[in-house]
Order: C-alpha cells, then sequence, then structure tokens
C-alpha cells in the first residue's frame, strides 16, 4: 500500500476518534434532524477518505515474446514480362503479362 494511502487512512481516523472525544452528550429528540446531518456528514467524510485512497496497479508479469514465424511461401516465385502485341485498332502495344514458374 502507498504511503499516502496509509497516511490518508490514519487521518481520517485520527479525526473520526477526535470528533467522537469531543462530541457533545446525546442529542434530544427535537434535535435529531440536525444530528442525523451530522453524522451522516461525518460517515461521508470517513468514506470518502478511505475509498479515495490510491490502489497499486496489477503486476502480471513479464512480457514474453517468441520469434517470429517464419515467412510462408504460397507458391513458386513471380515476376512480370513486357509483351508487344499488334491490336488492329491502336497499331502495336506493350502488355504486361504475369509468369510464375
Amino acid at each position: 500500500m502507498y504511503a499516502f494511502a496509509k497516511a490518508s487512512i490514519t487521518t481520517s481516523l485520527l479525526i473520526a476518534g477526535a470528533l467522537a472525544i469531543g462530541a457533545p452528550p446525546p442529542a434530544q429528540a427535537r434535535d435529531g434532524v440536525v444530528a442525523g446531518l451530522a453524522a451522516g456528514a461525518l460517515a461521508g467524510v470517513a468514506a470518502g477518505a478511505i475509498l479515495s485512497a490510491p490502489r497499486p496497479a496489477p503486476y502480471y508479469g513479464p512480457v514474453v515474446v517468441d520469434d517470429p514465424p517464419p515467412p510462408v511461401e504460397y507458391g513458386p516465385p513471380c515476376y512480370f514480362e513486357n509483351h508487344r502485341v499488334w491490336d488492329p485498332y491502336r497499331g502495336y502495344i506493350i502488355i504486361r503479362e504475369r509468369v510464375c514458374d
């Protein structure tokens, strides 16, 4: 646990203890609303101090890095060749043709 979290919890407990020691005598029935609001505020401050304490990040261990798999060859190597072809409308044209061995 972080030192800040310990300090936050310790501080909230000290404040709650000091308020409990210095608390006035029990309230009368007519003071029930004010006493209830004060008790609720005190409980909210204490709960907020406890819940807002930072928590350490989880540790998942070292990252395992494997060697990449070898490249996969899907077939014979291919390349392109240029061919001169006669087109009756345009004359000689050059086309590229894929050739695989």
